[in-house]
């Protein structure tokens, strides 16, 4: 199930290596998790649901949910879709209760980290806040759950618009390799990953879990940049729980970053942005598509990515929707049926495909839960799909030393979430006393060019309605 050549990535030949998952040798790929190698071996099942006994698998790959858990040499409950497959693991499917560890010996020590700034997710407005506020001189924790750098940015093969200064014509692949080498080559940037910041405490301290709660880090900074990114949503039809039901993003994951085929044949299920490029790139690493549905009387997404998977001969069907998904281990079909204005299924228009795939792009939720347990002021606004928290002009939260920036304050295309990250990390640098005159006309310069990008496009007045809903006025 391996992808063996790619009109765009290149899938250079990794050293492999074998684990045990149930006793069974799996053969794995350095750089590759433990969910993306029992993938590539034909192995979807993950586990059984407590409380059913229901077959659960892979669904946001981005360590958000529970699907992929799994025992990992001897640690219950490891999210094995962020977890890298090492040489001699030992991996079992959980069965029944679990046991915690004893707590008394579990909980270490822990180990105190001191940076002028620390960055809560290492995507796009994460990497951008982290380099902004690092050339002006300030010291730097980058800290992230996920087993590598880059965010969305790793898994987008597609050339992004806009102007030159802001990647136009550059694939979102390599715009995150140009980020993430100018990270690691900064010598005030310190990178934690497989880390996940667990909570504010008092006094400035971030506390840290990493290695699977074996590690513990407080982290004492003056300022923190919350760049964490945003969940899948679920759409809710019967068996959406199976094996084979994926998040759009988790699909990209498997096929872009580690050039594993996820299924045979595949329905894409929304036509915003996501599930268009999503559909164009399963066609590019071989993978069939059945169509495109939208519940929507028009598609969400740009034209242009429409076109291009309609000229492959991708049906793209706008009122229509998922209605049930069927299988026993794993997805073997899939229903749609056509949708009135509120929504609803009409009956008699029902079509069953078979698909062993559903690829869910039906929207993101902004992760604005750290700022709200930092106590920021969080606000409901639905032109931004969710809770986000209130901010001025320089992504400064209610709590003046918690800025926030990318999908986790609304959520929006990845220019603007880097325009956002390097004006976030800007004025954490700034107030803490590393400003200059150039840098603050560089934030201005950002300021104007991210109310150009937003004013952009059919959607660009609903996005300003929603951002000034959650704007902190001085």
């Amino acid at each position: 199930m391996r992808i063996e050549s790619h009109p765009v990535l290149d899938f250079a030949q990794r050293p492999s290596f074998t684990f045990l998952y149930n006793g069974r040798e799996i053969e794995a790929k350095e750089g590759e998790t433990v969910a993306a190698a029992l993938c590539a071996a034909g192995i979807s099942k993950l586990r059984d649901s407590t409380r059913s006994n229901r077959p659960r698998g892979l669904f946001c790959a981005i360590g958000d949910c529970s699907s992929c858990a799994m025992e990992v040499n001897g640690i219950s409950n490891v999210r094995t879709c962020i977890t890298p497959a090492e040489p001699g693991m030992v991996v079992n499917t959980m069965v029944g209760d679990t046991k915690l560890r004893d707590l008394e010996t579990a909980i270490p020590t822990p180990q105190l980290i001191e940076a002028d700034l620390a960055v809560i997710g290492g995507g796009p407005a994460g990497l951008k806040a982290a380099l902004a506020a690092a050339d002006l001189g300030a010291s730097v924790v980058i800290v992230d759950q996920n087993y590598m750098l880059g965010g969305q940015l790793v898994k987008q093969t597609h050339k992004f618009f806009g102007s030159v200064e802001y990647y136009a014509g550059v694939r979102g692949v390599h715009i995150a390799k140009e980020l993430i080498e100018r990270v690691e080559k900064n010598p005030r940037i310190q990178v934690m990953l497989n880390s996940t910041v667990t909570g504010f405490l008092e006094d400035h301290l971030l506390q840290v879990n990493a290695g699977h709660g074996t590690k513990l880090y407080n982290i004492a900074c003056k300022k923190t940049v919350v760049a964490c990114g945003a969940n899948e949503v679920m759409l809710g039809v019967p068996k959406n729980d199976l094996p084979g039901v994926y998040g759009a993003g988790a699909i990209q994951t498997i096929v872009n970053v580690h050039g594993i085929r996820i299924g045979k044949r595949v329905l894409v299920v929304g036509a915003g942005n996501v599930g268009l490029i999503l559909a164009y790139q399963l066609l590019q690493a071989g993978i069939e598509v059945a169509a495109v549905v939208e519940a929507a009387p028009q598609i969400g997404g740009f034209t242009v990515h429409a076109n291009k998977i309609r000229r492959r001969g991708i049906p793209v069907l706008t009122s229509h929707s998922v209605v049930a998904v069927e299988g026993t281990d794993r997805v073997s079909s899939a229903t749609i049926a056509k949708v009135d204005e509120k929504f609803q299924p009409i009956p008699g228009t029902e079509q069953t495909l078979e698909v062993d795939t559903v690829a869910l792009a039906v929207g993101l939720q902004p992760n604005y839960r750290p700022c709200s347990q930092g106590k920021c002021d969080v606000a409901y606004a639905r032109e931004l799909c969710g809770f986000v928290p209130m901010r001025n002009r320089w992504m400064e939260t209610s709590k003046g030393d918690i800025l926030t920036a990318g999908d986790c304050s609304g959520i929006g295309e990845a220019t603007t979430a880097m325009i956002d990250g390097e004006l976030a990390g800007l004025q954490a640098a700034i107030a803490l006393g590393y400003g200059t005159n150039a840098a603050k006309a560089r934030q201005e310069e950002l300021i104007a060019v991210g109310h150009e990008f937003r004013s952009a496009g059919k959607k660009g007045a609903i996005i300003l309605k929603g951002l000034e809903k959650v704007s902190i006025h001085e």
